[in-house]
């Protein structure tokens, strides 16, 4: 496959309206949250495919380690990733993400855990911390990845949702996290949802169907039947409005939620996508740190 270059990432994406696209020195372009881009005190950037040293089905940008692409490559990925946005990719704290909806409260001693040492990543899907200089990271590849800021109390999180953690609250339950460990009031509480799975691409059989139904009811904003004559009882579901409706309940303003709109299945020259590439692909991420 065709990899795009910075440009064409550029060009693509400039209707965009809350989707800023900055483009380092060594040529990683990284989307940002034009609303997290305004808080002061906060890094922050989800990654493309553009622009690292990975080859094959890994290119060009992987962050995977456990994928079986070369670590050395990986690393050097992530070299290239922390100059675009600012930080340094050594003290990440990285999860094993597994879809379910445990959060961690992320600590100095947790700086570098799951990228440069080894520590507690098992079957975790989302963090939080109010560490300085800690970055947070969230893995996906179709999946959503959501990054949070309180610029109030000064914390940030991570949470990943694939359908699985959506259904499951995994949104709503970072909130309620940062709620309990910081004292953060959810109407100070931003929230970003980044590039995956759009509503456009995005489809389930009937029994992922039947949960979100559950979930979010029978509105049409979440869930809709494919009505062409080869659908086989398929839908299509938007994890993005899923996402937002579980924000709004946990509490945050709508104006503090910033959804990207980008799909990486559509994308998938610009995106690692699961579903496009049949599940031979890398990683894509967002990052969030403060400071």
């Amino acid at each position: 496959m065709r990899i795009i270059s910075c440009d064409e990432a550029k060009s693509r994406l400039k209707d965009n309206k809350d989707t800023i696209v900055t483009v380092s020195k060594s040529s990683v372009p990284v989307l940002e949250s034009r609303m997290l881009s305004e808080l002061k005190g906060f890094r922050h950037g989800f990654s493309t495919r553009i622009g690292g040293v990975s080859q094959d089905i890994y290119a060009e940008m992987n962050v995977g380690l456990k994928l079986g692409d070369d670590r050395d490559s990986v690393l050097k990925n992530y070299g290239l990733l922390g100059e675009a946005i600012g930080i340094d990719c050594s003290r990440i704290s990285a999860p094993n993400q597994v879809h379910d909806t445990v959060i961690i409260r992320a600590f100095e001693e947790d700086a570098g855990v799951g990228i440069v040492k080894p520590g507690r990543t098992e079957g975790i899907d989302g963090q939080i911390t109010d560490v300085k200089n800690l970055p947070l990271i969230v893995y996906g590849a179709d999946c959503v990845p959501m990054i949070f800021a309180d610029p109030v109390r000064g914390a940030v999180g991570t949470a990943h949702g694939g359908w699985k953690g959506t259904v499951n609250g995994i949104a709503q339950k970072t909130v309620e996290a940062m709620t309990k460990e910081f004292g953060s009031d959810p109407k100070d509480i931003r929230a970003a949802i980044g590039p995956s799975a759009g509503m456009c691409c995005y489809e389930v059989d009937l029994g992922v169907a039947e949960r979100f139904l559950e979930v979010f009811g029978d509105n049409g904003e979440v869930v809709r039947p494919r009505t062409e004559p080869d659908s086989d009882g398929k839908y299509m579901i938007n994890l993005w409005e899923a996402n937002r409706i579980l924000l709004l309940k946990a509490g945050l303003i709508r104006e503090h939620i910033s959804v990207l709109g980008v799909c990486t299945i559509c994308n998938s020259d610009m995106f690692h996508s699961h579903r496009a590439s049949g599940g031979r692909r890398g990683l894509n991420c967002g990052i969030v740190m403060i400071g």
